[in-house]
């Protein structure tokens, strides 16, 4: 672990695998609100080189162009070494529009139906098997990712995360958590069709546990059969956890997925952390 100023490094690697072989690394960097993470690995042979986590001690989308490269400084490797850089925005704002539904010309208004306007954003579209997800982006943060990582793809993070939980073994019916610092994704899946799709603030485990209810009784779902699997933001031994199975009967921490090969360091991480951001190498 390492620290630099107010912002905390929590890094797992092989250091000596990224450092012979960072030219053949993908960087997949998660921005979120106030952290950001970081999956490297070789994309066609699923061999993954390490997970990096960055707590910010500010909002990411406010840091200025030399904060952002202090910030990746601080990695124990050069992030521009290596092959190629995708960003995926987790904005705590977006919706989702059916394809039929969605213009281009539209999508500011759209987006506005659901969300308050903000100075300084711009409205982005981006499509998915499952729909066309709205989000703002904020100009001078979009500036400094270009400044600071060029020929970076930048995405949304459900471009990723829709067709990677839909494919996690038995996800069908289910409702799946992906925990955020303060909010909350839940999805829902009937066999490959996406059956539900929503984000929540929440400042609780109350919070979670009403709204996980509230969905489920408006979705019809049998609670006495009802299964919730959490990955995300979310310790093995978090009281949400033992709270949430006195209402629903199965609640499931989701496991590792097959087919990669992970680092040693990986035993130190429980593996609903990083799960979510293995979404685009599933």
């Amino acid at each position: 672990m390492q620290s630099q100023t107010e912002t905390l490094y929590r890094n797992y690697c092989d250091k000596a695998f990224v450092a012979e072989h960072i030219s053949q690394l993908k960087t997949y960097l998660f921005v979120g609100t106030t952290s950001m993470h970081i999956i490297l690995a070789k994309p066609h042979t699923h061999e993954l080189a390490g997970f990096f986590s960055i707590e910010l001690a500010s909002q990411a989308d406010q840091l200025s162009l030399s904060a952002f490269k202090q910030v990746l400084s601080g990695l124990p490797f050069d992030i521009s070494g290596t092959e190629q850089v995708v960003v995926y925005l987790i904005q705590p704002k977006y919706t989702l529009v059916p394809e039929a539904l969605f213009v281009a010309e539209k999508a500011s208004a759209l987006y506005t139906i659901v969300h308050s306007p903000e100075k300084f954003h711009t409205v982005q579209h981006a499509r998915t098997p499952f729909g066309i997800v709205l989000y703002a982006t904020h100009d001078i943060f979009m500036g400094t990712l270009r400044l600071a990582l060029p020929g970076a793809e930048v995405m949304h993070a459900m471009q990723c995360m829709l067709p990677a939980f839909s494919k996690l073994q038995d996800s069908s019916g289910k409702l799946q958590l992906v925990l955020h610092e303060r909010y909350m994704d839940v999805l829902c899946f009937n066999k490959l069709n996406l059956s539900y799709c929503n984000r929540f603030p929440f400042e609780s485990d109350t919070d979670i546990i009403y709204f996980v209810l509230s969905i489920a009784e408006a979705m019809h779902l049998n609670q006495e059969k009802l299964e919730v699997w959490i990955s995300g933001h979310i310790a093995s031994t978090s009281g949400l956890l033992s709270l949430m199975r006195k209402y629903i009967q199965t609640v499931v921490i989701v496991q590792r997925p097959d087919g990669f090969t992970y680092p040693a360091a990986f035993r130190e991480l429980q593996d609903q952390h990083y799960v979510p951001f293995l979404s685009p190498l599933l």
